[in-house]
C-alpha cells in the first residue's frame, strides 16, 4: 500500500475512534449543549462532519471506483503546493463551524459511519495514480484535505466535551 494512503487510513481510524470516545454515553440535551451562542454544539460538530464526508465521498468514490489500474505501481503520493496549503489550514483553522444543519435525530452512527467510509476509500484508492491532477485538486489531496478537515471538527467537539460547564 502507499505510505501516504496508510496514513490518511489510519488518520480517519483514529478520527472515528476518538469521535467515539467522545460522544459514547451522550444523551440529547449533552449533544444539543453549547458553550456559547456563537459556538457550535456536539450535535453540530457531528452534523458538520457528516455533510461534509458524504460530499467528498460522493465526489471521491465514482473517482476511485471507476479509474483504471495503472499496469506499473504509480509513485507514492506527495500532495502538491495547493494540496499542502489547504491540509495544512485544514489542520489549523479556528473559524467558526459553517454548518448546513442535517439535524439528524441520532447524528453519532451517521456521523461515524460518514467518517469510517471516507477511511475505506483511502484504501479503496490503493493502486491509483493519486498524482494525477484532478480539477483543483488530485485524489490524494482531496482524501488528505478530507480527512484533515474531518480531523478538526472531531477536535472542535472534544473541546465542546471537555468544556468546564459541560452538562453532567
Amino acid at each position: 500500500m502507499d505510505p501516504a494512503l496508510g496514513r490518511i487510513s489510519a488518520d480517519a481510524a483514529r478520527a472515528v475512534a476518538d469521535l467515539s470516545a467522545i460522544v459514547a454515553g451522550l444523551s440529547e440535551i449533552q449533544l444539543a449543549w453549547s458553550p456559547a451562542p456563537s459556538a457550535p454544539s456536539l450535535a453540530q460538530c457531528l452534523d458538520h462532519i457528516t455533510i461534509s464526508c458524504e460530499r467528498y465521498a460522493a465526489r471521491l468514490g465514482p473517482l476511485i471506483g471507476s479509474a483504471p489500474r495503472p499496469a506499473l505501481p504509480p509513485a507514492d503520493y506527495r500532495p502538491s503546493l495547493i494540496g499542502r496549503r489547504l491540509i495544512a489550514a485544514a489542520h489549523t483553522s479556528t473559524h467558526r463551524l459553517t454548518n448546513l444543519y442535517l439535524l439528524d435525530p441520532d447524528p453519532i452512527p451517521r456521523a461515524l459511519r460518514a467518517l469510517a467510509h471516507l477511511g475505506g476509500l483511502a484504501i479503496a484508492a490503493d493502486g491509483l495514480n493519486l498524482n494525477r491532477p484532478l480539477i483543483p485538486l488530485s485524489v490524494g489531496d482531496t482524501l488528505s484535505l478530507a480527512i484533515a478537515h474531518a480531523t478538526r471538527h472531531v477536535v472542535q467537539a472534544r473541546v465542546v466535551r471537555d468544556h468546564p460547564a459541560f452538562p453532567i
